[in-house]
């Protein structure tokens, strides 16, 4: 079971942004190491707590720290690396069909662990 830390290590007033690292405890890397993320507070109700803030922070923080991990993972494997650069300078074509089959045995299932960033 993985532990999350998180470190607000700013506040911009002008903003309304705090900058708030985040790793896994088990992190190859000190927090200090990783980079800062901005939260904007500014449309936070006046009812909710500190605690409910630090909570949805980190929540949101478990995603980033997951990525961080898995990023640090890739850079270790020098097969991946390696695959990963020879796609460098390379063009793909895929028709609408080829993304988007409508029947149900020419679909694909998602490939695991692709994230937008």
């Amino acid at each position: 079971m993985q532990t999350l830390k998180m470190k607000i290590v700013g506040f911009d007033r002008l903003n309304s942004t705090l900058q708030i690292k985040f790793c896994f405890e088990s992190a190859k890397k000190d927090i200090d190491k990783y980079e800062a993320h901005n939260f904007n507070v500014i449309e936070l109700r006046e009812d909710i707590t500190l605690d409910d803030i630090l909570k949805a922070l980190a929540k949101n923080g478990w995603n980033i720290a997951f990525q961080q991990s898995a990023a640090e993972d890739i850079a270790e494997d020098n097969d991946k690396v390696t695959k990963f650069e020879s796609l460098i300078s390379k063009e793909f074509s895929y028709s609408e069909q080829d993304l988007f089959a409508i029947q149900a045995s020419d679909e694909q299932p998602p490939v695991e662990g692709l994230m937008v960033i």
